[in-house]
């Protein structure tokens, strides 16, 4: 569950402005700052997007938490066993197919920057600190490019979530200095290797 805790949103003709938005749930605390453009078209677009639009933004997105395997399962566009139960493997795949539409459908209109500050966070067993870095929306992708402190060391991510229909795709480039071995093949389950 994600409450929006408080915040103004602004909007003025083609412009909406955002100011301290905190979203608080799922183990995290977010904060938005900035403005986007195109809100109204985007809203109403069709679904084939024929009038190109697209949801420009310039944010600052800061957080003290942040809990990405419980905010990811809060927002999921994944269907669980529970979601498919009782139904034919036909009807569960469309369901699925439907589902990741909506996503690369949202996904297809963004296009802008986060300036993003994290103090704390964790994605299944990788814990960080003190992340700050770009998140950069364009053409069904988000580039990503930052440092955190994790592992007992400094990392330097630069790498690209592809929103795809049938499913997204990560690839990165980490640059690591001082990290402790042991906590980064502990932390990243050995790549779901038995043997390395």
């Amino acid at each position: 569950k994600l409450i929006l805790d408080r915040g103004t949103l602004t909007l003025v003709k083609n412009r909406m402005d955002v100011q301290s938005l905190k979203v608080e749930g799922a183990g995290s605390d977010i904060e938005f700052e900035g403005i986007a453009f195109n809100v109204i078209p985007v809203l109403f677009a069709d679904s084939l997007n024929t009038q190109n639009a697209e949801l420009e933004f310039e944010a600052e997105l800061t957080s003290e938490e942040l809990d990405l395997d419980r905010l990811l399962t809060a927002t999921r566009l994944k269907l669980s066993e529970k979601d498919t139960a009782g139904l034919s493997r036909e009807s569960a795949d469309s369901l699925q197919a439907a589902t990741l539409f909506k996503r690369e459908r949202l996904t297809r209109f963004l296009k802008g920057s986060f300036k993003t500050q994290v103090k704390a966070y964790n994605y299944h067993k990788i814990e960080g600190k003190d992340f700050t870095g770009l998140m950069e929306f364009a053409h069904k992708q988000m580039n990503i490019r930052g440092g955190t402190n994790a592992m007992g060391g400094v990392i330097v991510v630069d790498g690209e979530l592809h929103f795809d229909q049938q499913q997204s795709r990560l690839e990165a480039r980490l640059t690591t200095d001082a990290i402790d071995l042991n906590t980064f093949f502990l932390q990243t389950e050995n790549f779901g290797q038995e043997v390395l």
